[in-house]
């Protein structure tokens, strides 16, 4: 099963016409909009003020609900766990 990395949910975003960007999906997650399953093992080195985190690892299922949650007219809300 392949595994989907933030930067294709933010591909997938644009192409259904929403204007977003990866610090939208940033604070989505800080808002507790939008609850992403993280890597156990991957971890990334933080840049700037960001601290260090793990890799958000999702799968084609997962980033089709996550598009549908937030288009026009969903829930603007997604949690992996309540899947």
């Amino acid at each position: 099963q392949y595994q989907y990395t933030i930067k294709d949910l933010l591909k997938a975003l644009q192409e259904k016409g929403l204007k977003v960007s990866q610090m939208w999906i940033y604070r989505q997650e800080t808002k507790g909009n939008l609850i992403l399953p993280k890597s156990t093992t991957n971890f990334k080195k933080a840049r700037g003020d960001r601290k260090a985190g793990a890799v958000r690892i999702l799968t084609g299922q997962q980033i089709h609900d996550i598009v549908n949650a937030f288009l026009p007219g969903g829930r603007g809300y997604y949690n992996y766990k309540n899947k």
